[in-house]
């Protein structure tokens, strides 16, 4: 019980702590559109349906291409991504 109790504090500690450092990084520049290119990073994105990621996952995909996974179901994880001639790649566990 001790173990579930403390697993659970500390994913919960680690999502308040990435949600603090990302929604300061969140605020949209002057000009900027939910199209632009790149709107997606620093930004808390939750997964609310599908078939293959358990629903309240969170991405975020930080500037400078670290990927930060966290699920209800999974210890907190980190990948990469990037954007490159209009082509988006994530490697998620050396899985891209």
């Amino acid at each position: 019980m001790i173990e579930l109790l403390t697993k659970t504090l500390r994913s919960l500690a680690f999502v308040v702590a990435v949600s603090l450092v990302f929604f300061s990084c969140s605020e949209r520049r002057s000009g900027e559109t939910a199209d632009s290119a790149g709107s997606f990073v620093n930004t808390v994105w939750r997964v609310s349906e599908s078939s293959s990621v358990a629903p309240g996952t969170l991405y975020v995909f930080l500037s400078e291409g670290t990927l930060v996974i966290t699920s209800p179901n999974s210890k907190p994880a980190l990948g990469r991504w990037k954007y490159e001639d209009g082509a988006f790649t994530m490697l998620e566990e050396g899985v891209s």
